[in-house]
């Protein structure tokens, strides 16, 4: 049973994390899938910084959402 929660944590952070980056994908004027819209979106996530740190945001998402979820399960 403790893997299970384990693993049901792990799945429903990464699509949390998923979820704020496609909507900040949406958000963005270019089409979506485009380089210059995905550029834009980890330009968002990190406040304007750089793409790099938008993705240190995702990932920084997914750790915390782990955490959360695994207290709620």
């Amino acid at each position: 049973m403790y893997m299970n929660k384990k693993l049901i944590s792990k799945i429903l952070a990464i699509g949390f994390a998923y979820l704020i980056f496609n909507i900040m994908m949406q958000l963005s004027s270019n089409p979506t899938g485009s380089g210059s819209s995905i550029a834009q979106s980890l330009k968002w996530l990190s406040f304007g910084v750089s793409e790099r740190y938008g993705i240190l945001t995702l990932i920084c998402i997914a750790f915390m959402a782990d955490s959360c979820i695994k207290r709620v399960l």
